[in-house]
């Protein structure tokens, strides 16, 4: 393995070292993965007084930076592809195969299975309708982390990949809904709350037709939108990036790994992508004025439309280019 690989491994050991797997109640991840990750279990109590959430969600951040430093490291005139995901293809270096990411970690000791059964918790956690922003941020952070692990060659034999944690890190995604910024929706901090409702008293005796056009703008899921105006503007700006950083996560799953095994996976991840290109074109904002809403809406379309080019683009790694581009249209 190339020194820079090897680096990149060792710190990624460390980091994984850093999560205190070990004090992870051994029958708490049984469960996990006995249920195929369709249940949500408490985090046994010892766990959480040993490292704190906060801790966590930073050693995700670097753990995850790590996963992206050694695709990078992988690139190169003759990038290593999968036939599926997590699989090293057979144009790849016998060496590499016998010697890759996965593989070094398993030597290693590290207990893969309990860090997917964090992952899994937490990336539950950031959907569920009552999460505050931490916990929003939690999981998008290990949605981000998730789909990068499965990029990286040689995780197939170990089962990293499974469908319904991967469906859960796509999810994390609908969190748009409760981020007025990307919606032409601009929210004062709550630091200000009192001069919004001072302004709101001085317009009191507006005309019921102005007031019913507002209520009209914002109608559409009243209850996620409630959620939504709770998020400070630095914590909208930190979900923005953290939206952006795991559609490009998922962009490099799509460049490097395949998808042709599991189809519904592939149809899942263009109706999610799509999703987010159309959130721009509904839009309603006045194109003339520079706004970092408008720009944070563009970028998240942009990096969606990135990630769906993949997909007809490299017919040797998600099948039947015919195929690929039905999906394509039938999601549009």
């Amino acid at each position: 393995m190339p020194p820079a690989l090897h680096e990149l491994l060792n710190r990624s050991i460390e980091l994984i070292g850093s999560l205190a797997l070990e004090d992870l109640d051994p029958s708490w991840v049984q469960q996990v993965w006995d249920s195929e990750f369709t249940q949500k279990f408490d985090i046994p109590v010892h766990y959480e007084e040993t490292i704190e959430e906060s801790h966590i969600l930073k050693i995700v951040q670097r753990l995850t930076k790590c996963c992206e430093e050694y695709m990078v490291a992988l690139e190169g005139p003759d990038p290593i592809l999968s036939d599926s995901v997590g699989e090293t293809s057979p144009g790849a270096s016998l060496s590499f195969a016998k010697k890759s990411f996965w593989s070094e970690l398993i030597d290693q000791n590290v207990k893969y299975s309990h860090l997917i059964a964090l992952l899994s918790h937490y990336i539950e956690a950031g959907t569920e309708a009552a999460s505050g922003p931490h916990l929003l941020k939690l999981g998008l952070t290990c949605a981000g982390l998730y789909v990068s692990l499965i990029t990286l060659p040689g995780s197939g034999p170990y089962k990293i990949f499974h469908p319904v944690i991967y469906s859960k890190a796509l999810q994390t995604l609908q969190i748009i809904k409760k981020i007025p910024a990307l919606h032409g929706l601009p929210r004062r901090s709550s630091a200000t709350s009192s001069q919004q409702a001072s302004q709101g008293r001085k317009n009191q005796k507006k005309s019921s037709s102005q007031r019913s056009s507002q209520r009209q703008c914002q109608n559409e899921d009243e209850d996620e939108e409630e959620e939504g105006l709770e998020l400070s503007l630095e914590d909208q700006d930190t979900l923005i990036v953290l939206l952006l950083q795991l559609v490009t996560a998922v962009e490099k799953l799509l460049e490097y790994s395949s998808m042709k095994r599991s189809m519904e996976s592939l149809e899942l991840t263009i109706r999610t992508l799509l999703n987010l290109v159309r959130l721009e074109t509904s839009t309603v904002l006045n194109l003339t004025v520079r706004s970092r809403y408008r720009e944070a809406t563009q970028a998240l379309a942009y990096s969606s439309l990135l990630a769906l080019l993949q997909i007809p683009t490299l017919k040797q790694l998600h099948g039947d280019v015919n195929e690929c581009s039905s999906l394509l249209f039938n999601g549009i």
